[in-house]
């Protein structure tokens, strides 16, 4: 799986990054919806009636197009993490969540701030380098699922804001591609050496 997983955390910040120009590219939209909000909410404060909310701003469901994309990306990733996590475990290596947990943290609200990470974290044995490689990559993932909804908010009311915000979601993005592969290759390596390894001087 690791050559499918290496593939899966490169498509997965693309598809970000991606929405991040759609929303950039939309927002004059949204800027328009949201002046006719503001006068919608003054109309009926003035004249104490009802509030009538102005139609959506008609906007392409582009996440009706990316979502085959992401959404095999996270298939395969959580494959993978639950396979890392059993080897990791045969292998001995210390663990706070079983391999099942750990995949099905990513669907439990609050939790999947952190959980998720510690279970990847757990795949490679306590005091390896890519550990703080990944604690990177955790960070940024979570500035990106924030970046994208501000990005178009910005965009609507400050195009050079806009650009400055989409041209820094470009760099997290391909950041957290490279930092992410590299993750899942030290994690496949490090595994593989522990296999041959196990077999060569078996425990039992």
């Amino acid at each position: 799986m690791t050559p499918w997983a290496r593939a899966a955390v490169v498509i997965y910040p693309v598809v970000a990054f991606t929405l991040g120009v759609v929303g950039f590219i939309y927002a004059p939209r949204y800027r328009l919806f949201f002046h006719e909000l503001r006068l919608a909410f003054d109309a009926a404060q003035n004249a104490n009636g009802q509030f009538v909310s102005p139609p959506a701003p008609s906007v392409p469901d582009w996440n009706l197009l990316f979502a085959p994309f992401s959404i095999a990306a996270q298939i395969v990733f959580l494959i993978w993490q639950y396979r890392a996590a059993t080897v990791a475990r045969q292998l001995g290596y210390p663990a706070r969540h079983s391999p099942g947990w750990g995949v099905a943290f990513w669907f439990i609200p609050i939790v999947n701030f952190w959980m998720p990470y510690q279970a990847i974290r757990d795949c490679l044995p306590p005091g390896h380098r890519e550990r703080k490689t990944l604690l990177q990559v955790w960070i940024l993932l979570l500035v990106s699922d924030v970046t994208i909804p501000w990005l178009t908010i910005g965009s609507a009311y400050a195009r050079p804001i806009g650009v400055a915000v989409l041209v820094g979601l470009g760099v997290l993005e391909a950041f957290v591609a490279f930092r992410a592969y590299r993750v899942v290759m030290a994690v496949g390596e490090q595994h593989r050496q522990g296999v041959v390894s196990l077999y060569q001087h078996p425990r039992y």
